[in-house]
This record gives C-alpha cells, structure tokens and sequence, in this order.
C-alpha cells in the first residue's frame, strides 16, 4: 500500500489495526477480534450480521487454525486472509500488540491473551484513571517497559539471558545442569543483599540435581504450554501438594488473585515463594508496603531458585525474606521490624498464601495460627 493509505482486506480489524500503527499507538490492544467461529458462531451477537444468517454460507469453515488456548479452532476464507494481515502487521509495527480475546483464532505475534489482559489492567493514565475504567489514547514508554522482567542484560554473556526471555520464558530444557547454572546466578544476587541467606541456600544443592527432599517428597521442573517456568512438589505418594503456577500461565495466576483485601495492611505477608512472578505483581502493585516473604521450608526456596530468575526480586528494598524460619522465629521479626502495626493487625489476621500452595500452606498456617494469637495476647497485655 501507499503511504497514508488503510490496509483494506474484507476486515475492520485489519484496517483497525492500521489505522493504530499509523497513528503512532503504542502498546495497542485488540479486542473482540476472534477470526475464527468459536462455538460455531460467527459474530458477537447484536450486530446487523444477526439477520444475515447466510454469512457462514457464503464463507463455510472449511480450514482449522490455532485458538488462544493451544487448541484448533474453525475459520472461512475471509477470516484467515484477516489473520495472515494482521500477521504482517504486527510484524512491521514498532510497538507491541495485544490479543485480549479469549477466544478466537491466535494471532501471531502476539503474547498469550493472559498476559495481554494483565498488562492492559494494569497500564495507567497521567491522570490516574485506568483503562479498565476508560480506554486511552496511547500508552507511556513507562508503562511498556514495566511488563517486562526487572532484569535487561540480555547481551551479557552467562547472564540470564542465556536461560530466559524477556518475559520470563525458558529458551532451554530446565535439565538439571541448567537449574544449577540459573540457582547460582540468582544466589549470586542474593549474596549482594543477603549474603547469610546466600550461604544458607548453596547448602545441600542435591535437591536441584535430583528434586528430592525428605520425608520421601519429590519435586519437578518444566515448562507450561507457553513456556513459562512450571514447578511441581509432590508427597511420598505422588500427590500432587504444590504446583507453580496453578492456572495456564503465571500472567492467568496474578489475574485471578489480585490482593485488592490487603491493600489496608501495614504490611503483606506472603507465605510460600512459588517461582517469583507474583512476588514481582505484589512489589509491583505495593511500592510504599513491605512484603514479607516467608517460606518455613528451605528446600522450597532452594528449588525454585533454579527454576526462574530472582535476580531483580532479591534487590527490591521492599522485600523482606524469611526463608527456614519457623513461626516463632518469624513472629519474633515481625515484632523487631513491625512493633508499632502489629497491634492494628486483629486476632484472626493471618498469612496470605501464594496461588498454588493451597494443599501444603494449610500445614503450615495451622502450625503458625496457635503462635500468632499467643503472641497476640501479649501485645495486648
């Protein structure tokens, strides 16, 4: 096309997108652009194709592509001329493009509409308003860049750049020479703030040759169908006890467990580590609260830090790491660095859980509520 011409190719989306790149747009968000007849229907209901029931006639299914999901889904001729421009496009575009649908035809180019519906309800305005609330022109450098991971030293050589793309993906099989290199890296950063922590954690590293820990538990690392780091714990039995990131993706997982509840808190406690990516949303969404994150279990943390990167985690001033520490030994730093708020905190107030741990969290807190009213009871003396 010439320039300052709209692509025209039987879509509205396709002339849609256009329009945006030309316009400079950036990030831009599609919605509601499924190119495919999920459940057999061909548009949103309420439109002038309502009457015209012989839409699918004219343009029979008669191809299959992938959907959002990873599954195949059925589309016309039209549809997959709109999915092939759209491709284009978005390749030649200079900023990023989001596919928000939920269903629909994938379109390539695009990250996993999880993680698009992630960044766009999280994308703020100069005025403070949000686009969940009211859609914006553009979006600020700032924005853009904050989705991705806090680490950029993608051209160093054996950083962890070797491992991970820049949103947190494995580029390599999580075998386990791999997850020695990535635990050193991060136990390398850690070292920087916490060097005591450091040394506790490089103890006993055969839980990241092997996966096993005591009592005959088992733990093992992946990948998930998009490829985001995945970590399994399970009992002496194989039951399942702890799982990383427990929905598709861990951008799914911070979506369906915002901590809105706890914004009141003078501070958050977390219990349990998982791989990082939600302690990231947390520091994200709590920049003035201290975050707490305690892990009884050493051997939890030893294993997920060969399993993603923490090295930008481990410098944020906000995060406060309890790791091995049993629940008078935690409540006893609580009382150290929290005196003054603990009181405001009442007597059923208890840790938060981390997405995934549900199972063995419950051991846990169970261990830890009898202690918290305990010392309760003494603040109030």
């Amino acid at each position: 096309k010439r320039k300052g011409e709209l692509v025209l190719n039987g879509s509205v989306g396709t002339s849609a997108l256009d329009l945006a790149i030309q316009l400079g747009c950036g990030p831009i968000f599609l919605a509601g652009i499924d190119l495919a007849y999920p459940e057999g229907q061909d548009h949103v209901a309420g439109t002038i194709y309502d009457a015209d029931r012989a839409f699918q006639e004219r343009q029979p299914a008669v191809y299959e592509v992938p959907d959002v999901r990873g599954k195949n889904v059925p589309t016309c001729t039209a549809f997959l001329a709109s999915l092939y421009g759209m491709k284009h496009q978005i390749g030649l575009a200079q900023t990023e493009v989001f596919n928000l649908s939920p269903n629909g035809a994938a379109i390539p180019g695009t990250p996993p509409s999880d993680e698009g519906l992630y960044v766009f309800k999280h994308l703020s305005a100069s005025s403070g308003e949000k686009p969940s609330e009211r859609l914006r022109a553009e979006a600020s450098q700032m924005d853009r860049a904050r989705r991705r991971p806090l680490w950029r030293d993608e051209g160093r050589k054996g950083g962890m750049a070797e491992f991970f793309d820049n949103r947190g993906r494995w580029k390599l099989s999580p075998i386990p020479q791999v997850r020695l290199q990535v635990a050193r890296l991060n136990l390398e950063a850690l070292a920087e703030t916490d060097d005591d922590l450091a040394g506790l954690l490089s103890e006993e590293v055969g839980v990241l040759k092997e996966g096993r820990f005591p009592k005959g538990e088992t733990c093992q690392w992946g990948k998930t169908e998009e490829g985001y780091p995945l970590l399994t714990f399970r009992d002496f039995q194989g039951k399942e006890i702890a799982k990383f990131p427990r929905s598709v993706s861990p951008w799914s997982e911070i979506a369906d467990h915002q901590v809105v509840a706890h914004s009141v808190d003078p501070f958050i406690v977390l219990l349990g580590v998982g791989l990082g990516r939600f302690i990231d949303s947390l520091l994200r969404d709590f920049k003035e609260v201290p975050i707490y994150l305690w892990e009884p279990n050493v051997n939890r943390m030893r294993a997920a830090l060969g399993g993603s990167d923490w090295t930008g985690l481990f410098s944020h001033p906000n995060l406060r790491g309890c790791i091995g520490q049993s629940a008078e030994e935690f409540l006893k730093r609580l009382s150290d660095e929290e005196g003054d708020t603990l009181e405001k905190l009442p007597v059923y107030w208890r840790p938060w859980i981390h997405p995934g741990l549900e199972v063995w969290g419950q051991k846990d807190i169970a261990q830890f509520h009898p202690e918290w009213i305990r010392f309760y009871q003494s603040l109030r003396r």
